[in-house]
């Protein structure tokens, strides 16, 4: 009788340290979601305005750029009539060449869109927040807590009978 009662002793102590580590380990969780939801909030006004800063600056750079292709590449009235016949045939050849080098440059810019927006969707994969289960249990506490029922069970059955 005196065993059996150990025995069912050390399975309830069994079973409340198995509960204990489960509790902490669901506040450690918590404590950890908490953390990652503060950053989050933290971060979220920044990402905004960097992005309103980027935008920006993307529209300023294509402001110039258009600008600056179209003053190269456009013959205007006033320019034809201020140059000679070597010039204009100069500014001929480099429209013409621009042409060329738009067909060539036109793959490797898509091919580096592309490579970056690869490398973005890895990264966005590898960084699935949302695709994470804090509440998911391990299989070591699944497996611990099926054998710490079955000892209590049998201990149970033990001093019934």
């Amino acid at each position: 009788m005196i065993i059996k009662l150990k025995q069912i002793q050390f399975a309830i102590t069994s079973i409340v340290y198995s509960l204990n580590q489960t509790a902490l380990n669901v506040l450690r969780r918590k404590k950890s979601i908490k953390i990652i939801l503060m950053m989050l909030k933290k971060s979220t006004p920044q990402v905004h305005s960097l992005n309103i800063k980027i935008k920006n600056f993307e529209s300023i750079i294509l402001f110039f750029i258009k600008k600056g292709i179209s003053f190269k590449y456009s013959l205007q009235k006033e320019r034809i009539a201020s140059l000679n016949s070597q010039q204009i045939n100069d500014d001929l050849n480099s429209n013409i060449k621009l042409i060329e080098y738009k067909q060539s440059i036109t793959p490797i810019i898509s091919d580096q869109i592309q490579k970056l927006n690869n490398t973005f969707n890895n990264l966005l994969e590898q960084l699935k927040l949302s695709s994470f289960n804090y509440y998911q249990k391990d299989d070591i506490s699944i497996i611990l807590s099926k054998e710490l029922y079955a000892k209590g069970y049998d201990l149970l059955d033990e001093l019934i009978y």
